[in-house]
């Protein structure tokens, strides 16, 4: 759930900056011009909450609700990772997890529909050009061969891209809710949805309830049920919207987008270069993070040894990179 506020934080401000419309628009720091995209759902469009599926954390579901009520979803599909070997270093000198390796790739295998969304990214000028790339079978590897990876020598790049799919949405019929808030309570803060309390039951949440009109472009006074749930995603309720499988496979995706992240392990200071100067940056910066900090892009580069946030750890992994050493042995 911090996670999702973070989300709905960031998007908030940036909505600020960039429109006049309340709150939570632009998800610019996920993916490039998702406000042209928002744009392009409707009047009025806002992300109205953020999901997860439970086989990966980190794909993101952004449901996105316009004042006529229509709905559509962005959902990050797969992330797609590129390398650049350092001169005289190839696929051979990383050592990957079981089940992970690094092809070359020019996609000419693809399939059309893939070969399609390939050409699409490309022009909104994702670099996904032939090359060497990471191939994994599950979400848990590829967190591990993506730590493995940025650990190396041998790497020079890493250009991680998401891919996003947008898809149309029949609406929302029910919510569930996680808090101590009794339901009536809940129920009293937005009587614009005409919420009642549900039969049914969400794991992990105190209650489920239904709308008295799901909403959609079909629904009596949908700005309304629009204003409601800007305040529901302002607030700090724990929610999601009930989605049924039949739902996620029927719908056909109607465009797609991607968020590229390119990371040089190991550049702390961002000049271009692996070496000390790296190391001294990083230790300063867990010194004293305010007198000596770190960029946006320094901070990916220097988070390499597969720990959350900066560490001696990576200072220690970069310390390996600029030696050339595989291990601390």
């Amino acid at each position: 759930m911090k996670k999702t506020k973070r989300f709905l934080a960031a998007m908030m401000a940036a909505a600020m900056m960039f429109s006049t419309m309340p709150a939570l628009a632009s998800a610019t720091s996920f993916y490039p011009d998702m406000q042209k995209a928002l744009d392009e759902c409707g009047e009025g469009a806002v992300v109205v909450n953020v999901a997860y599926t439970s086989t990966d954390k980190d794909a993101a579901t952004y449901y996105v609700l316009d004042k006529n009520g229509n709905m559509v979803r962005f959902f990050e599909v797969e992330t797609i990772v590129s390398v650049k070997f350092r001169n005289g270093y190839t696929a051979d000198d990383v050592e990957l997890p079981e089940g992970t390796s690094i092809r070359y790739e020019d996609y000419s295998n693809y399939p059309d529909a893939a070969i399609k969304q390939l050409e699409k990214l490309r022009a909104d000028g994702i670099d996904l050009s032939p090359g060497y790339y990471l191939h994994y079978k599950y979400f848990d590897d590829k967190k591990t061969a993506l730590a493995a990876i940025k650990a190396s020598p041998a790497i020079e790049q890493i250009n991680a891209v998401t891919v996003i799919e947008k898809y149309p949405w029949a609406g929302v019929s029910n919510i569930a809710v996680n808090t101590e808030m009794s339901a009536e309570d809940f129920i009293a803060l937005y009587p614009e949805l005409g919420l009642t309390l549900s039969d049914t039951a969400s794991n992990g949440y105190s209650y489920v309830l239904d709308l008295a009109d799901a909403i959609s472009p079909r629904m009596k006074e949908p700005e309304k049920a629009y204003e409601a749930m800007i305040r529901l995603a302002e607030s700090d309720a724990d929610y999601k919207f009930n989605v049924g499988m039949a739902e996620w496979e029927s719908d056909n995706a109607i465009d797609t987008f991607g968020r590229s992240e390119i990371c040089t392990p190991g550049d702390a200071n961002c000049n271009g270069t692996v070496d000390v100067a790296d190391v001294v940056a990083v230790l300063q910066y867990m010194t004293n993070s305010t007198k000596y900090p770190l960029s946006d892009q320094g901070i990916i580069n220097a988070d390499i040894d597969g720990e959350d946030g900066i560490t001696g750890g990576d200072a220690s992994a970069i310390q390996r990179i600029d030696a050339g050493i595989w291990d601390e042995s």
